[in-house]
């Protein structure tokens, strides 16, 4: 969604919220501050969403390729990677 579209939705959703039939000047100088402010809160979500996604790759990958060597230095160090993936890509798709 482009800018200008997103700007007249948040606009028309806080006159809505204040129970308003017009949009008013105020309703859109809001709405610019909470676009903005989920504009620079994002990219740490986003950030740990694809390290976590990285993570389980790798967990998944190595797991199953040292599981059958029996290699139990690389099979503690993929689970660890599986952990802490699946932990940083849950708190990344967190609302």
């Amino acid at each position: 969604m482009d800018f200008a579209t997103s700007l007249v939705i948040q606009a028309k959703l806080h006159a809505f919220r204040r129970g308003a039939e017009e949009v008013l000047g105020n309703d859109v100088d809001e709405a610019l501050g909470t676009i903005t402010r989920e504009r620079t809160q994002t990219w740490k979500p986003q950030f740990a969403t694809m390290l976590g996604g990285a993570l389980l790759g790798t967990f998944l990958q190595g797991f199953a390729i040292e599981l059958p060597k029996v290699n139990a230095p690389l099979v503690v160090l993929y689970t660890v990677f599986g952990l802490l993936g699946m932990f940083s890509a849950f708190w990344g798709l967190r609302r």
